[in-house]
């Protein structure tokens, strides 16, 4: 189960806030566990800038939180996205890196980062889409990416990796077509992996 921090409180509360994230992590993690398998938990960090306006915004901040409930938790990690690396100003291999170990889930999906686009910010339209930042070879960049770092190697001992594909239809593209052409798009990947 994946959960985000929840929003930006804004300069001189943040701390408090993360703070009380972890404490709400922490009991999530403790009622997680108790399932047989447990249940993992895993944080998903956001843009604190253009839409999501998050707690918890870059990848940096994602590994520092996860770090103290990991202290305590091992049902506890991050799920990183490949579209929020754009909205963060991040590089995903580097975020990727940096949150090496920490990695219990991935998102692949696709963004806009141009201003005044009716599909800016996190709204995860169609691969290939007119102003969107993530195809083919930034999937399979980004897959890349996360064998690199352990993700797809199997650095979850107790289970295999997740990666999912997040995208929402936008009419007058109706879902069976999204899901034909997000299909089509990850056997171009698989291609050339």
């Amino acid at each position: 189960m994946y959960v985000v921090s929840g929003p930006d409180p804004g300069e001189g509360k943040r701390e408090a806030a993360s703070a009380r994230l972890v404490e709400s992590l922490k009991e999530l993690c403790e009622q997680a566990g108790k399932f047989d398998p447990p249940i993992t938990i895993t944080l998903e960090n956001g843009d604190r800038e253009v839409e999501r306006k998050m707690l918890i915004g870059q990848t940096i901040e994602a590994v520092e939180v996860s770090e103290i409930v990991r202290e305590d938790y091992d049902n506890f990690g991050l799920t990183m996205d490949l579209t929020h690396f754009p909205l963060l100003g991040e590089d995903p291999m580097e975020s990727l890196e940096l949150a090496k170990g920490h990695i219990k889930h991935a998102h692949i999906g696709n963004c806009v980062t141009t201003i005044g686009h009716e599909l800016y910010g996190d709204k995860h339209p169609r691969f290939g889409i007119e102003g969107g930042l993530h195809g083919v070879e930034e999937i399979a960049d980004f897959l890349e990416g996360l064998k690199k770092v352990g993700y797809l190697n199997g650095s979850v001992p107790s289970r295999k990796p997740i990666v999912s594909m997040e995208v929402i239809p936008i009419p007058p593209v109706s879902p069976g077509q999204v899901i034909m052409h997000t299909k089509g798009i990850l056997k171009k990947v698989f291609e050339i992996l």
